[in-house]
Formats: structure tokens, sequence, C-alpha cells
């Protein structure tokens, strides 16, 4: 759905007959289901190769997941609800996308994270 509301906010994006607002909203709220997808995925990626950078001497903390959840929680809201407000060609995806996110997040137990 991430890559249906890019691609529908790019075809709305030069339409004239469209408001700018909506089109600003439309932007957010693909900019916020990206990101959404992009934390837990960052973190796993971050949680891969954890082992090899200890090996090498890097100590960094690990991954807050209450944090976490509560960070893609707060960007799926925010994209569901600009998904409701964007323009019609990315309506439906950007809103479907925000709400199919945040209920990935919301079926995984923390323990998984």
């Amino acid at each position: 759905m991430i890559v249906a509301g890019w691609w529908g906010w790019i075809k709305s994006r030069k339409a004239e007959d469209v408001p700018r607002w909506r089109k600003r909203v439309g932007l957010l709220g693909v900019v916020a289901n990206t990101t959404a997808l992009a934390v837990p995925l960052g973190s796993l990626l971050y949680m891969m190769y954890y082992p090899f950078l200890l090996r090498v001497g890097v100590r960094l903390p690990m991954v807050n997941a209450p944090w976490m959840a509560a960070t893609v929680l707060v960007l799926s809201l925010s994209g569901l609800i600009s998904g409701i407000f964007s323009p019609p060609r990315s309506r439906f995806a950007t809103a479907l996308g925000g709400l199919i996110i945040g209920s990935m997040i919301l079926s995984i137990p923390i323990g998984i994270l």
C-alpha cells in the first residue's frame, strides 16, 4: 500500500484541480507510512548486525521496543488520518496503509520485536 500511496501522490501532485493543502497532507501521509515501516525494519537490521558490532568493539545501545512500537503507532495513525484528507488518487492507499501498519504492530507481541 505504501508504493500505491506514493504512486497516487505522484500522479495527483501535478493535478491542477486538487487544492494545495490536500497535496501537502497526502505527502505527509505517505511519508508517515513509509517511516512507520522503515522504523521496525531498521531496528530489525540493527538487531541482526548487533553481535558483529560487539566483536568489532563498538558499544551501541539496544533497541527500546516500547518506544519503537509507540512511535510506529503514532506514525501509522497520522498516516491514516492524513490519508482521509489526501488527494483522491492516493486517499484509499494511504489510509489503508496506515491502518495495516498499525494493525501489524499491535498484532506482533513485544517479545518478538
